[in-house]
């Protein structure tokens, strides 16, 4: 509910960028910059709806059709991510539904990709290589 109030408004791309840094555990040298780029981004018209959109989208209908995946699945999630009481746990729920496998990336918050890049890709290179008989 704050969230949905902090985003209406003329503080809502303000208010974004700083519930954005949060996101992060370790955040990277280029953040400052990033962050108030993505700032003026949402100031933008129909940024900030979209955003609101997105956040606020039920998640039924994926739910309802996760059956469906036949691609293989590797779940990637900062150990870190403030988003859940217990990351590995969430990490371990959707690679159980979607019948995957999990990587978690230590010291990472929401965007391991960008906190830790190197670590991040030596998790995820492994699970793209060719599989003997695929």
């Amino acid at each position: 509910m704050a969230v949905a109030v902090m985003l209406r408004g003329p503080w809502a791309p303000s208010a974004w960028g700083m519930l954005y840094k949060g996101f992060h555990h370790a955040p990277p040298p280029d953040f400052a910059a990033y962050r108030r780029a993505l700032v003026a981004n949402l100031g933008e018209p129909g940024r900030i709806a979209a955003l609101r959109g997105m956040i606020a989208a039920p998640k039924a209908d994926v739910a309802a059709r996760l059956h469906e995946v036949r691609a293989p699945v590797l779940v990637v999630m900062g150990a870190e991510d403030g988003d859940f009481p217990d990351p590995a746990a969430e990490a371990d729920t959707v690679a159980r539904l979607l019948r995957g496998a999990v990587q978690m990336i230590p010291d990472a918050g929401h965007y391991p990709q960008v906190e830790v890049p190197a670590a991040t890709a030596a998790a995820i290179l492994p699970f793209l290589r060719p599989r003997a008989g695929a």
